[in-house]
């Protein structure tokens, strides 16, 4: 071999060196959380382990773990909607108070919920607290970014439907070990003597630390491109719900995330208050689907293949009885919410449990 051709053959093995190590993530650090359990990367591995008692959790694990939790906050929501509409934050505090136990925090408000803040007397707040103020309060990273979900209006079907709503997550959480953690808590704003229900969603950070995932900004993928068992089973899910309202092409009430053992993109849906399972007043079905009804299932991807819907449905059939008792178990529903939701799965597991019903899912 000539010098010349030695020369390009060594550069060429420098680029793609370089180039795998740039793409290939590094895993000689860990990622730890929660007192009860820390998720751990270390050299490629993933594991599950026992923390010590001296680990420090997030605002939000300390949260979730609590039993009752009071959150309020120092603005008036018709303040936060008016600089919202202005373009700029609304500045305040927030207390929150976790078993008894007061913290304040300095932070900033924004509306969220697209949707829902055009049909809500209560829009999502998105709450933004200071980092410094969380680290001398003794809590590791986490919730500085996250979101408030009230319950539409004051009256006692939208409280329902907001336990409803979380109740959905909690199901969720029995089919993929990548659904979003909310919990139950009451809110208080300034100028507002009603103690509001409302769903506490687990932020980003959260999230990745629990799930060993990096969240990508960028939402727009071919669904090609995800992790196949999880999109399906995530598929299954929505139609299990009636949920029509999202799409994971286009990230509408969708979060991808790259999940750091192998890369793969997973995708974690959100939002469900226009599921047929809850069946809100304000809640329409797509105009581009063949349902006039939110309670009518659509499955909302048919280039799913069959083989693949198989493995999904075999899934939900190993979980219904976990899907069941979870229902059956929760605390913060009503007997009558708990019956018609039972009544409304048991709909869908008559349906995967017929192969010719499977079959038309897809066509």
């Amino acid at each position: 071999m000539c010098a010349s051709t030695q020369f390009t053959a060594r550069v060429l093995t420098f680029v793609v060196i370089s180039f795998v190590s740039i793409i290939t993530p590094s895993y000689s650090y860990s990622i730890c959380e929660y007192k009860t359990e820390k998720l751990c990367l270390d050299k490629g591995s993933l594991f599950t382990d026992l923390a010590s008692s001296s680990d420090s959790l997030s605002l939000y694990a300390t949260i979730y773990k609590a039993k009752d939790v009071n959150i309020s906050i120092s603005s008036k929501v018709k303040t936060i909607k008016k600089n919202f509409e202005d373009g700029k934050a609304t500045e305040g505090s927030i207390t929150v108070t976790i078993d008894g136990k007061v913290y304040e925090f300095s932070s900033s408000f924004e509306l969220g919920g697209k949707t829902r803040r055009k049909i809500c007397r209560l829009a999502p707040v998105k709450i933004n607290i200071k980092k410094k103020e969380l680290k001398v309060a003794g809590f590791a990273k986490g919730m500085d970014k996250t979101k408030i979900v009230f319950q539409c209006n004051t009256n006692k079907s939208m409280a329902e439907a907001i336990r409803m709503e979380k109740i959905i997550y909690d199901l969720h959480a029995v089919v993929s070990p990548y659904a979003r953690r909310s919990k139950m808590i009451t809110v208080t704003m300034e100028g507002d003597d009603d103690v509001l229900n409302a769903l506490l969603l687990e932020d980003d950070d959260d999230f990745e630390i629990r799930t060993a995932t990096k969240i990508i900004k960028n939402k727009t993928i071919a669904t090609t491109a995800l992790n196949r068992e999880e999109y399906i089973k995530m598929c299954l899910f929505q139609y299990m719900i009636s949920n029509s309202d999202w799409s994971a092409r286009k990230g509408h009430n969708t979060d991808l995330y790259r999940r750091l053992k192998d890369n793969s993109l997973i995708c974690v849906p959100y939002d469900f208050d226009y599921s047929g399972i809850i069946n809100n007043h304000y809640a329409v079905a797509p105009e581009n689907l063949p349902i006039t009804e939110v309670t009518q299932r659509h499955f909302m991807d048919k280039q799913v293949s069959l083989e693949e819907l198989k493995i999904g449905v075999a899934t939900f059939i190993e979980k219904e009885t976990a899907i069941f008792q979870t229902l059956n178990d929760c605390q913060y529903l009503s007997d009558g919410s708990k019956k018609r939701m039972k009544k409304f799965i048991e709909s869908f597991y008559k349906i995967i449990k017929n192969e010719k019903k499977i079959k038309k899912l897809i066509k």
